[in-house]
């Protein structure tokens, strides 16, 4: 529609008129040339005298309805959208066919009538465009009855007829396949719109996620680091008090403060195990296990590692996965299995990776809830199409196996 400010200036609306009405989107190129190609034909035949006779109206009148017809082509709207007032240039159009046919008493007038059928197709779609064509084959009939009498004006009806229908066909074809692709262009654009919030969700799970791991991190070394350095602190004072009065006294307040740090330790290394990334010492995929591995070297547990089959590169969410997959089971051998022994096994099969980590210990005990713990691990695994699973095994201990789905990847040298 017309802005207000465009509606407040009538040589504005005329400025709009020539220059953004020729622009629509939906205005077929085929049409335009065949147009301008008529046009031109017509204006020559009269500028260059090629007709064999007088005709009855010189090139003024010729060159001035030509001109208009032109004008009106650039206004004519072809979008059924278009604004009410810019409809009004349909008819228009058509009166000016008229006018070219009666002044140049040519029969390529049938062509700008052609152009006006498949107009009316585009703007009131195939039944009303249908109805107002069979509206405007009376005014072609009028031109020629009046240029060329009755028989001239039957013989051009009977050729009127079929093309209008022809013209009908080839323009609802066309309306329908650019009603398809501006649907398949709206269709699109909806998916990159939604595969970019669901970009922006992921990406926002992602930082909530490490915000919360790195938040119970901080809770879990406030709670039992903080606690121990705070009593530390205390049975230090302690100690200096009675380094004199009570040497005895002191010594056991050194004693426990050495106690209380060698537990503080302890959680510190547990933490930083549980927040060691992926890249181990520079290595990734089965070389980050094993370096997991070899970090519970003189915790008094034996571990041991080890792959088979030919492994290869794992996209980085399949390492994470199996990363915490081994995390949690060593973790729940030192902590609640109170195990002596852990095997842990890599398993590369054509289309799956399997991680199988079974100890003697005494089973799951608390790992199953919190942190790291089973239920998360599954919901972890899934998330990537695989399979967790895990329990005691019949010979004793308990066993935590892991299964991805991988595709073919490049082979990693060992």
């Amino acid at each position: 529609m017309f802005s207000n400010k465009l509606d407040e200036s009538p040589q504005n609306r005329w400025v709009w008129a020539f220059t953004e009405a020729p622009k629509d989107s939906r205005r077929p190129a085929v049409f335009v040339l065949l147009f301008w190609t008529c046009w031109v034909a017509t204006l020559s035949s009269h500028a260059f005298g090629l007709l064999d006779e007088d005709p009855a109206f010189g090139l003024v009148p010729v060159v001035v309805a030509l001109v208009v017809q032109a004008a009106l082509w650039t206004l004519l709207p072809w979008s059924p959208g278009a604004a009410p007032r810019r409809m009004l240039w349909a008819p228009a159009f058509l009166a000016g066919t008229f006018v070219v046919g009666y002044v140049t008493e040519l029969n390529l007038s049938i062509t700008f009538f052609a152009l006006v059928v498949a107009n009316g197709v585009f703007l009131f779609g195939l039944r009303r465009g249908g109805a107002y064509a069979a509206a405007a084959l009376p005014v072609l009939f009028l031109n020629d009855l009046l240029v060329d009498g009755m028989a001239t004006a039957m013989a051009t009806a009977a050729i009127a007829v079929p093309f209008a229908l022809f013209m009908i066909g080839i323009s609802a074809a066309i309306v329908e396949a650019t009603g398809r692709r501006e649907q398949a262009q709206v269709l699109l654009g909806e998916l990159e719109a939604t595969n970019a919030d669901l970009v922006a969700q992921a990406t926002r799970i992602r930082e909530l996620s490490v915000s919360e791991e790195r938040a119970r991190m901080a809770r879990e070394i406030h709670d039992s680091v903080g606690h121990h350095l705070t009593v530390i602190n205390l049975q230090l004072q302690n100690a200096r008090r009675f380094r004199e009065r009570e040497p005895d006294g002191a010594w056991e307040e050194v004693e426990g403060a050495r106690q209380l740090a060698l537990a503080a330790l302890s959680e510190v290394r547990r933490a930083v195990r549980a927040l060691k990334p992926l890249d181990v010492e520079g290595a990734t995929g089965a070389h980050a296990l094993a370096a997991l591995a070899r970090n519970f070297d003189g915790t008094g547990i034996d571990v041991s590692f080890e792959t088979r089959g030919e492994e290869r590169e794992l996209p980085e969410e399949a390492e994470l996965v199996l990363y915490r997959a081994m995390q949690e089971g060593l973790t729940n051998a030192a902590r609640h299995a109170r195990a002596r022994r852990v095997r842990a096994k890599l398993t590369f099969s054509h289309d799956a990776v399997r991680l199988a980590v079974a100890d003697d210990g005494r089973g799951p005990g608390g790992a199953t809830t919190g942190g790291f713990g089973l239920g998360a691990l599954r919901g972890r695994v899934e998330a990537l199409g695989g399979t967790a699973a895990w329990g005691g095994r019949p010979e004793g201990g308990f066993a935590l196996e892991v299964e991805l789905p991988v595709g073919p990847g490049r082979a990693v040298d060992p």
